[in-house]
């Protein structure tokens, strides 16, 4: 469940469990004009995998371990879709931000090394409001599908009437049997 909170701890309590998730894209959300969700997806411009600044603990009275990936304020890029995103750790760091032996400060000094402003977005497909949905159309921008999309029912409706060309040929030479089908309005289509 995601949901804006406040950790009631401090970075002391948990520079030790530090770690890094992986991504290659994300997705924030805006309000339509019909009042509908409309997803954004958020990566790198060439699409390279990301990984994300993460805390994990481990609650003994609950038994349960559970992660928080750390924000910062939104880059401009990302601002008009939400007013905070992950930290997208630089590669060069990754290596200090797994180390158990690093220094609070260090740690936290190794957070302004987020590729945050590198992220671009783009509107994709409604499908992506749902964890049923599988296909290009959760990542490719909402034009490029479209587009995709109208030229795959273009081809679509020449192939249903070239179908349906062929049937009436099919139908009209079994009806007529004795006299020789004529081809000729299917070679010129």
């Amino acid at each position: 469940m995601c949901g804006r909170f406040t950790i009631q701890y401090t970075w002391a309590e948990y520079y030790e469990a530090l770690s890094l998730i992986a991504a290659s894209s994300y997705y924030e959300w805006t309000k339509a004009e019909d009042g509908s969700k409309d997803p954004h997806n958020i990566h790198l411009p060439d699409n390279e995998p990301f990984f994300f600044a993460e805390m994990w603990a481990h609650n003994d009275n609950l038994n349960i371990t559970s992660c928080t990936i750390l924000t910062v304020a939104a880059a401009p890029e990302i601002k008009a879709l939400h007013d905070r995103m992950p930290i997208n750790l630089n590669a060069s760091v990754w290596e200090a931000w797994l180390d158990t032996e690093i220094e609070l400060a260090n740690a936290e000094a190794l957070l302004s090394n987020n590729r945050g402003s590198e992220l671009v977005s783009y509107r994709v497909s409604r499908d992506a409001n749902s964890s049923r949905a599988k296909g290009a159309q959760l990542t490719e921008s909402l034009v490029t599908y479209v587009s995709e999309l109208q030229s795959t029912l273009s081809n679509l409706k020449t192939s249903l009437f070239g179908m349906v060309k062929i049937m009436t040929f099919f139908f009209s030479f079994i009806s007529n049997a004795d006299t020789p089908p004529n081809i000729d309005w299917m070679v010129a289509s």
